[in-house]
């Protein structure tokens, strides 16, 4: 029988995809609700629920406006990049029930930059949660690189599949956060191989923190329309 009666099943696969740690939120700078207010503005028909989110950014704002006075205007700042490998789906490959090798993550600077790796994990549930700050330069590198590998024994591994993001994509300063397909394919798979990370390039706080403001200036806008609209 072999590993298939640790498989995972299809109910066990959605509520990985589903789960959340927030372990790492603080080092990361966005706004509350920023990928779904949208939709609860638009569905939402709890006025005091959309007012308790308008009150939300007004703090959000006092608050990002304190953490502009607090940076100097114009000194240089050197660049952080905070990433954070969250998590995994399908990174095993198909064969007999037994399953070798357990999936770990590096991360790259390209090219030929410092290489962060975190530890080995569940084979169906690969889980990590792991965060690696870098604040450096950025002259010299063009992209990030993540590769999934899978480590058969202590001095065997073999590269599973990765995928790479231009340093030119995270320009605008946002989070990016979401499930990246690896460079594979398996027809063979329920969901297709991917990681689900987070990250964000930080190289001027003062520019980060007014773009914040306007957004939220932007969703108060929208919330108190929708909450006029219901009274």
């Amino acid at each position: 029988m072999g590993d298939c009666a640790s498989r995972i099943s299809k109910s066990e696969l959605e509520q990985h995809m589903k789960d959340y740690n927030a372990k790492n939120d603080q080092s990361f700078i966005s706004i509350p609700y920023e990928r779904t207010i949208d939709q609860t503005i638009a569905e939402d028909t709890n006025k005091r629920g959309l007012e308790e989110k308008l009150k939300l950014y007004q703090r959000k704002i006092l608050e990002f406006q304190t953490k502009i006075d607090s940076v100097t205007a114009g000194q240089p700042q050197i660049p952080e990049l905070n990433i954070e490998i969250q998590k995994g789906v399908s990174l095993y490959t198909k064969g007999l029930c037994f399953t070798r090798g357990q999936p770990y993550v590096t991360v790259q600077l390209e090219p030929k930059g410092p290489t962060c790796e975190t530890n080995a994990s569940d084979v169906y549930k690969p889980y990590w949660y792991r965060l690696f700050e870098l604040k450096q330069s950025l002259d010299n590198f063009t992209s990030l690189s993540f590769r999934v590998w899978s480590r058969e024994n202590s001095s065997e591994t073999h590269l599973f599949g990765g995928f790479e993001i231009n340093l030119n994509d995270l320009s605008d300063q946002r989070v990016k956060e979401g499930w990246f397909k690896l460079d594979i394919d398996d027809p063979s798979k329920q969901v297709d191989p991917a990681l689900r990370i987070r990250v964000q390039l930080i190289q001027d706080e003062r520019a980060l923190y007014a773009s914040l403001i306007q957004s939220c200036i932007q969703k108060i806008q929208a919330l108190t329309y929708a909450i006029n609209k219901l009274e």
